[in-house]
């Protein structure tokens, strides 16, 4: 084979290495702001909750991308800033919601609660945000927000809706968890 027939896949490769860089590496679901979310914790949580009666993964409407996507939202909770570190709720709230919510055996699992907590905080931010901004300004300020996290493209990507909610499509790993 002749060297110049070398050229074009050199640019690939290049290419490959240069996307690679910006994105979660293998064993890694999601990144927000260079915190690592393992797929290890993806798993964990979803035994977890599983061990106690709670199902996450459901094959049809809920997959590991939706788990790895919470996760990776409960990441953002923890290192809110901006409008949206002003729109989080207070602590004992998500608790009071948590303990209305779900039975003492869900929330006795560490990694089930820490799962709903985050996901409830997530979401309460959202709505504050929403209830103290302008449509526009909201849109933004989400678009931001969702922009911290990165997941791995076998999870999928997120696309923001019409409707203003972010979607996960595609990806290898968005499927039922049984099948992995």
């Amino acid at each position: 084979m002749k060297i110049t027939a070398l050229k074009p896949l050199a640019g690939v490769v290049a290419a490959g290495l240069l996307l690679s860089a910006c994105t979660p590496s293998g064993g890694t679901a999601a990144e927000v702001a260079g915190q690592r979310i393992p797929e290890s914790q993806v798993d964990a949580t979803i035994d977890g909750c599983e061990s106690v009666g709670f199902p996450l993964v459901d094959g049809q409407s809920t997959t590991r991308a939706n788990v790895a996507f919470s996760l990776a939202a409960g990441e953002v909770v923890r290192q809110a800033e901006s409008s949206f570190a002003e729109a989080l709720p207070e602590q004992a709230a998500v608790e009071e919601m948590l303990t209305a919510s779900f039975p003492a055996e869900i929330l006795g699992n560490a990694e089930c609660r820490q799962f709903l907590s985050d996901s409830f905080s997530f979401n309460l931010a959202l709505e504050n945000m929403q209830q103290s901004l302008e449509q526009d300004e909201f849109a933004t300020q989400f678009g931001d927000v969702i922009d911290q996290i990165n997941l791995n493209p076998r999870y999928g990507r997120i696309k923001m809706q019409e409707n203003g909610f972010p979607q996960i499509v595609s990806g290898s790993m968005s499927s039922d968890a049984s099948g992995q």
